[in-house]
């Protein structure tokens, strides 16, 4: 009796390997059905939310390193799976798109991996798109039923594609600052030569005209103005662009007002800078809802100098999406 309980006790390898697969396979076919549920609740919806026919824009940019891309999925994927569950549709129809961009990085830097588990990781960014897609869709339609199943389905998409990775490499978890600005323009922080950080800019483009104006501040919310003398060099540096850099100035020496005619000067100095202005510079280049473009900006004057490292750079008009596939 006892001999017979220890045989039955021990465990069979065959039968572990066999249950493993069991289960792995159970999961695919969990999720996959969750996708099919999603799918069904935002069907029959109007999808036309007013958005028109452009294309939808992240507002970062995806980090070129495996590990610093794993920490900002990871983030961006709590951010949607919180806003998905407390129905704020405002962050989880930015954030998607930003979590969206990110996981489609992943792929060119997932090569490292060994065939099976890069196969396994390209099905799952695959299965990944298709469920922020149907989350898109629940958003615009405003569908909280269908927005949080499609952020389950997400959720357990990206722990299986997580699993695809080493570790070390998604252990990280970035942390997330808005890129948009009080104005509706892009966030970024600039640096004095030693490399400490100084305060923080917003440059909005106004996708009408292809104009551009520029705030610096000592706060990230940009209340407190960081002023420079009125002849500071400002120039803006593009990536990839028809025209590589502009110069930016004030509007006028006397109130230096920006376009919602907001004065700017104070006892002679100045945190608001233009492009094109008066100049007569062409800046049609600039124009148009889909522009896109990675930027640096590069400050000059005589109480110092500042430089950005690259942001984003997206008209401040709003965001247009395409309809998924």
């Amino acid at each position: 009796m006892n001999s017979k309980l220890k045989q039955n006790s021990r465990t069979d390898p065959n039968q572990t390997t066999s249950m493993t697969k069991h289960l792995t396979a159970l999961a695919f076919c969990v999720l996959l059905s969750a996708l099919a549920s999603a799918a069904e609740d935002t069907a029959g919806h109007d999808h036309d939310h007013g958005h028109g026919g452009g294309q939808h824009h992240a507002t970062i940019v995806a980090p070129g390193s495996l590990h610093d891309l794993w920490a900002s999925i990871n983030a961006y994927g709590r951010i949607v799976a919180e806003a998905a569950a407390t129905e704020n549709f405002a962050i989880l129809h930015k954030e998607q798109i930003n979590l969206e961009t990110l996981i489609a990085a992943l792929g060119p830097v997932s090569q490292d991996l060994e065939p099976a588990k890069l196969k396994r990781a390209e099905g799952m960014i695959t299965n990944a798109q298709r469920a922020l897609g149907l989350l898109h869709e629940a958003t615009g339609s405003g569908d909280a039923k269908a927005a949080r199943s499609a952020a389950t389905s997400l959720s357990g998409v990206l722990m299986v594609l997580k699993a695809q990775y080493p570790k070390a490499a998604t252990a990280g978890m970035a942390e997330v600052k808005d890129a948009i600005g009080p104005h509706q323009g892009m966030l970024a922080e600039f640096k004095a030569a030693g490399g400490t950080t100084a305060g923080h800019l917003e440059l909005k483009l106004h996708d009408d005209k292809g104009d551009l104006e520029l705030w610096l501040a000592h706060d990230s919310a940009i209340t407190k103005p960081f002023d420079l003398p009125t002849d500071a060099k400002v120039t803006v540096s593009f990536e990839g662009t028809k025209v590589e850099s502009v110069p930016l100035a004030i509007r006028n020496s006397s109130r230096n007002e920006d376009e919602d005619g907001n004065a700017n000067m104070r006892d002679g100095g100045t945190n608001y800078f233009i492009f094109p202005g008066d100049t007569g510079a062409d800046s049609s280049w600039l124009t148009g809802g889909d522009f896109r473009a990675k930027v640096t900006i590069s400050i000059s004057s005589s109480t110092g100098s500042f430089q950005t490292g690259p942001f984003l750079l997206i008209p401040h008009a709003p965001h247009e999406h395409a309809p998924h596939p």
